[in-house]
């Protein structure tokens, strides 16, 4: 196994977090490394992921969801080609902190044949695009204003 890891605190609740990670159909708006996520997100459902590649240019994967847990978990699992070649387990996880910010835990798992040589020569331009994203994540969230009317509504 050959892991990617990557955390940022995001100033935001994580229910706007999990808000925008999970709207997969703006991902081109805000996303340098996912451009879609399309598909229903569910255990067991096929997702549709678009990414710019360590390997230069766009390319698409039909991962299977493993965990789906509400403003916590997001997690699937792909292979290239065929099970045992090159299979990665891409998840985030949200984890919500005492003074209302998120900490976002962004990683992959990567097993099989090629995934050793992937890791060497790829994995620092992997963890650049994973970083890249958690940014763009942090921006966006942090961005997202609570309007006065829900404020007053509120109190």
């Amino acid at each position: 196994m050959h892991t990617v890891q990557t955390a940022i605190t995001i100033d935001a609740a994580p229910e706007v977090v999990w808000g925008i990670l999970c709207n997969g159909s703006e991902y081109n708006t805000w996303n340098p490394f996912m451009t879609e996520l399309a598909g229903e997100l569910r255990p067991g459902a096929t997702l549709t992921v678009c990414m710019n590649s360590p390997l230069g240019g766009t390319q698409k994967f039909r991962p299977q969801v493993i965990d789906y847990q509400p403003n916590s978990i997001l997690a699937w699992r792909g292979h290239v080609l065929f099970k045992g070649l090159f299979d990665g387990e891409h998840s985030f996880q949200l984890k919500p902190q005492a003074d209302g910010s998120t900490v976002l835990l962004h990683e992959e798992l990567f097993s099989g044949v090629l995934a050793g040589l992937f890791i060497r020569r790829f994995g620092e331009q992997l963890s650049a695009q994973f970083r890249a994203m958690n940014s763009a994540l942090k921006q966006r969230a942090e961005s997202v204003q609570v309007s006065p009317t829900a404020t007053a509504a509120a109190a």
